[in-house]
């Protein structure tokens, strides 16, 4: 016990500065705890505002692998101008990775800048949120509702719930909350929601602290959540990437069991196997494994993981994942995707700094295209499909996706050979059809020989109309029953069939309540959409195939297998 007379009492001197501006420096993103970069945020006065979710912040990325600096958001409404020059970032992202040297953790750095220096106001250890579990929404661009600023790498869905007012309701346990700014008390008495959303601040405010430390999948710097949302609403939060897309996408086992056979197959594409285990009694097969979710979950860059030899974990997650869900759907094609995520995806890892930056990714640097330039990503791929072979996994397949060129399918199959696989008998292989090139050169690849055709429409529709469906100036044109679209569609479902090679139209786009009727009539033998669509979109094939009005033609679907 110590003696009051033996305790010293210290005085703290503080100099008062008039800020003329501050914000905030985090030496991670807390989103993406395993991203190498540093989060700066920046406003103009005091930064009282910041962290009380006042005001929305510009946000700057700073690259310590090639000194880049990155201003990816400012604030919504009028913009008067940047903040900080690049070198004041990197100034001020230097201070914040001295503080993580000095106490052995990722720091939360407030900032401020007055008579021509920069003070250090104060630094304490970052808030992660806990784990660090991705998923990506395989939605189509025209269901995004809302963009702003991700604040915890988590995804939640419900209805919409606004609170416009100072005092606080009970709210039902999936209310998706709509503030107009997220304060420090306020928060604390969120932290229940399957998600909150906010028109103001941004993902450094103590608000979003609060909530990152409880789990809550959290978008700020919405701008306009409180007047576009409405109650009653239902939504899917994606907080990873910073999107509120339309509609709730959870999957509900109770719809899926009412709903009975069709003619047209439907299948689901799969991101996370364990979230496939309602839907895999029901569909009748898979139409992309996605692998974002065994590539991408630890927030490394693949192609860094094979750099510095640990090649083999992903090796490994994508091989348990294919037996995984081979088993779930046992007896039904599972046709794996090869790695598609365009540069903009892969910017966001550890090691991402060594991506182009390109101007539309969508139409840049990906699909096999990309893998034939970097065929030791293809290769452990195609190691990790002969393990799941081997392991007694014999409905896998592999998809080819976002070809450009006939050339493209030839050279794959001989680096599938390389690998010890003999294409069309020791593994079933298909080309995915995303471009005008590919739909009208479709004949060369089955005179190739192919097992299986797979449309992604929405890419097809983004490159047959020229809109970037990611562009909100012209996302209003994105239309799949475009008189174009019809016409490339009924093409390649009439060369697949004059082939005797199985089709399936997959994407969010397949639900269009006008294309979905055309697809039945030009002959494909399956679509495939999302796992929440699964349900409503065979409801919806029943009611058109027992409609006299719609024309299926013959042989659909065909007896050709999947």
């Amino acid at each position: 016990r110590v003696e009051p007379a033996h305790i010293k009492v210290a005085v703290v001197l503080q100099r008062q500065v008039l800020s003329e501006r501050s914000g905030l420096a985090f030496g991670r993103d807390p989103a993406r705890r395993e991203a190498d970069v540093v989060i700066v945020e920046a406003i103009q006065g005091a930064g009282e505002d910041i962290v009380s979710g006042e005001i929305t912040p510009e946000r700057y990325e700073y690259s310590p692998a090639d000194g880049r600096v990155t201003l990816v958001g400012h604030p919504w409404g009028t913009w008067t101008g940047r903040k900080l020059t690049d070198r004041e970032v990197v100034f001020l992202a230097g201070w914040v990775r001295q503080a993580e040297a000095v106490f052995g953790d990722p720091q939360d750095v407030e900032w401020s800048f007055a008579d021509g220096e920069f003070f250090m106001l104060q630094s304490r250890p970052l808030v992660f949120a806990p784990g660090n579990s991705m998923v990506f929404p395989q939605i189509a661009e025209h269901t995004v509702v809302l963009r702003g600023v991700g604040a915890s790498p988590a995804v939640g869905a419900g209805e919409v719930v606004r609170l416009t007012g100072e005092q606080m309701q009970i709210l039902p346990t999936d209310a998706v909350v709509i503030v107009r700014r997220l304060t420090n008390d306020l928060a604390v008495h969120l932290r229940r929601a399957a998600a909150v959303i906010a028109d103001e601040g941004g993902a450094t405010s103590h608000g979003a602290n609060i909530l990152r430390e409880f789990g809550v999948p959290t978008v700020l710097g919405t701008g306009t959540a409180t007047t576009v949302l409405a109650d009653g609403d239902r939504v899917t939060v994606d907080a990873y990437r910073g999107v509120v897309y339309r509609g709730d996408l959870s999957v509900r086992p109770g719809e899926i069991e009412h709903v009975g056979p069709t003619r047209t197959k439907v299948f689901v594409s799969v991101l996370v196997p364990e979230q496939a285990t309602a839907v895999a009694p029901y569909a009748d097969g898979v139409s992309s494994l996605r692998n974002d979710y065994f590539l991408l979950q630890s927030g490394v860059h693949p192609a860094k993981m094979v750099r510095t030899g640990r090649g083999r974990v992903l090796e490994d997650a994508i091989a348990s994942g294919l037996v995984h869900t081979a088993t779930l759907f046992s007896g039904r094609p599972v046709w794996y995707k090869t790695l598609d995520a365009p540069t903009d995806e892969f910017r966001r890892l550890d090691g991402g700094d060594e991506e182009p930056t390109e101007r539309n990714p969508l139409l840049g640097w990906r699909g096999i295209g990309r893998e034939l330039e970097e065929p030791e990503m293809l290769m452990l791929e195609l190691r990790a499909v002969m393990r799941a072979l081997e392991s007694g996994a014999d409905n896998v397949a592999v998809k080819l996706p976002f070809m450009r060129f006939a050339e493209e399918y030839e050279c794959t199959k001989r680096l599938i050979e390389r690998a010890g696989l003999t294409p069309h008998e020791d593994i079933r292989l298909g080309v995915s059809v995303e471009t005008p090139g590919i739909a009208m050169s479709l004949q060369a690849i089955c005179d190739l020989g192919v097992d299986f055709v797979s449309v992604g429409v929405s890419d097809l529709v983004m490159c047959v109309l020229a809109v970037d469906r990611e562009s909100e100036r012209v996302a209003g044109h994105f239309r799949p029953s475009h008189p174009a679209v019809l016409e490339v569609l009924d093409r390649i479902a009439t060369t697949a069939r004059a082939n005797g090679v199985f089709v399936c139209a997959c994407g969010e786009s397949v639900r269009d309540d006008d294309l979905l009727p055309r697809l039945v009539d030009f002959g494909y033998d399956a679509v495939g959409v999302s796992l929440p669509y699964f349900a409503p979109v065979r409801k919806r094939l029943a009611e058109i195939e027992h409609d006299p009005a719609v024309a299926i033609r013959p042989g659909n679907p065909a007896d050709r297998p999947a």
